[in-house]
């Protein structure tokens, strides 16, 4: 990312003789377009550094470990907030910056965006370490971030802005939900939970309140997210089909695949998405109860402001996304006007 940064400094000085690292500066530069491949190098240099931060499939295996070893005050910030990040970056960078490029490398978008919510949400089903679940978990929801980014248009990447802020609340609720029930039990493998419903129903209901968050119920908060992200993405027209040549021959190849079929494969990721949260309450919450859970007690005064809190945003602006969209989406627009 630095690499790409000076790059674009020092581009930029050669051709206007102002040495700056004023973004508006680059943004407002609608008569001059960056050679092609200068400007791909340094749109890949950038989606890289993001990548890893976001995270993206093949970037993604440091996440999950990351969670499992950290304290839950740590994973409610790491993924409500600092995953945040990556994708903040790519529209502030990628997209703002370069977006004649953008629009060229729209379809690889796409396509990690769909293969991180299809992959990882498969992985979630396999996980038998709570935390690693709602790790995974967080990994395909940043998935559909990319797929609003890359569908370049308000709805897009207004639903990528609308998802981030859903994930951090949704990702943060359950990480803290995981740290209750490991504060209680030692223990995060859901083989050795269940029934734990019995005596705490009031983390049992908030949890459910935050899981079907993320699951993208509607009149939830994820649910609007995501309806807004894949309604762009299915609505845009960046591409209608894939064509590039391979670098060490002249030879062209022409895949016949729209941005809707790569949206629709990935919305396929949602299915998987209900498996998952449906089968960690449904084990986690009901069924029969373990004796040495017979006691687990239910949530303490400052767990209960904490995780009411985080259900309350989340109905709240189920019910009326407006309340956030009309915050942002005047920014996005401003944004693609200088796309």
């Amino acid at each position: 990312m630095v690499a790409a940064i000076l790059a674009l400094v020092s581009h930029n000085y050669l051709h206007t003789g102002t040495l700056t690292f004023d973004l508006n500066a680059y943004t407002y530069m609608k008569s001059y377009t960056y050679p092609l491949f200068f400007g791909v190098v340094v749109f890949l240099c950038f989606l890289a550094a993001f990548a890893v931060k976001l995270p993206v499939v093949p970037f993604h295996t440091w996440l999950p470990d990351a969670h499992v070893d950290a304290p839950t005050p740590v994973s409610m910030l790491l993924a409500g907030i600092l995953l945040k990040m990556g994708g903040y970056g790519l529209i502030r960078m990628n997209l703002q910056i370069l977006p004649e490029i953008t629009k060229i490398l729209a379809p690889l978008l796409i396509i990690l965006g769909a293969i991180n919510i299809l992959y990882t949400a498969i992985i979630a089903i396999a996980q038998t370490d709570l935390k690693k679940l709602v790790a995974y978990s967080s990994v395909s929801h940043m998935g559909i971030v990319l797929l609003g980014i890359g569908a370049m248009n308000v709805a897009g990447v207004s639903g990528a802005v609308f998802q981030m802020v859903a994930h951090g609340v949704i990702s943060a609720g359950l990480f803290m939900v995981v740290g209750i029930i490991y504060l209680r039990t030692h223990t995060r493998e859901i083989s050795q939970l269940g029934g734990l419903g019995q005596n705490s129903p009031a983390i049992m209901y908030l949890s459910m309140v935050i899981a079907l968050g993320s699951l993208g119920l509607p009149l939830l908060i994820g649910f609007a997210a995501e309806t807004l992200a894949f309604y762009g993405a299915f609505t845009s027209n960046v591409f209608n089909s894939i064509n590039f040549t391979l670098p060490w021959t002249s030879e062209s190849i022409y895949l016949p695949v729209s941005i809707q079929i790569l949206t629709a494969i990935a919305v396929i990721g949602v299915i998987f998405t209900a498996i998952y949260i449906l089968w960690m309450l449904h084990r986690v919450f009901f069924g029969n109860i373990f004796d040495k859970w017979r006691n687990f007690p239910d949530a303490t005064p400052h767990e209960l402001v904490i995780l009411i809190s985080l259900a309350l945003v989340i109905v709240v602006f189920g019910f009326y996304p407006k309340g956030l969209t009309d915050i942002f989406v005047p920014s996005v627009q401003l944004l693609l006007h200088f796309v």
